[in-house]
C-alpha cells in the first residue's frame, strides 16, 4: 500500500450543495477508510483559463491505495466532468513528513564559536603594537 495525495481544481460556478457532492463521490471512491487527511477547500486564481474559467477551488486529499486502483482513479477523474485538472503524486506517509534536516538547507560551513574578546583586551593590544 502507497500513500498518495490527489489535488484537484473544479470550477468556482459550482454551488456549494455541488461542492460537497462531488467530494464525497470522489472520497466513497477512495473508500473513507483509507485517507488519511483532508485539507479545507482554497479559492485560487488560475495563471490562465481552463474551459472558461479563471478562478477555481482547489482541494486536496491524501490517502493510501494500491498501484493498480490508481489507474482506475484516474479514469473516474477523467470521466467525472465537473473536474477541471487533477494530479496524483506519491507521498510519504503523513507521520514521516516531520521537519527532518535537508542537506539543502543546512549551511555549507558553520561559523566556529571563538570566545568574545573584552575592548580591553584589544585596547591592550593597540598600544603594544604602537609602542614597537
Amino acid at each position: 500500500m502507497n500513500y498518495y495525495e490527489l489535488t484537484y481544481l473544479i470550477p468556482i460556478s459550482l454551488n456549494e450543495q455541488e461542492i460537497e457532492e462531488l467530494s464525497k463521490k470522489i472520497e466513497e471512491f477512495l473508500q473513507t477508510e483509507k485517507i488519511d487527511k483532508k485539507e479545507g477547500i482554497l479559492r485560487k486564481k488560475l495563471a490562465y483559463p481552463i474551459s472558461g474559467e479563471s478562478q477555481a477551488f482547489l482541494i486536496s486529499i491524501f490517502f493510501q491505495s494500491e498501484p493498480a486502483d490508481i489507474l482506475k482513479l484516474k479514469k473516474y477523474l477523467k470521466e467525472e466532468g465537473k473536474i477541471l485538472r487533477h494530479l496524483i503524486i506519491k507521498t510519504k506517509p503523513q507521520e514521516e513528513e516531520r521537519e527532518e534536516e535537508d542537506p539543502k538547507k543546512t549551511p555549507l560551513f558553520r561559523p566556529s564559536q571563538k570566545p568574545k574578546v573584552e575592548l580591553s583586551e584589544i585596547d591592550k593590544k593597540i598600544e603594544e603594537i604602537l609602542e614597537d
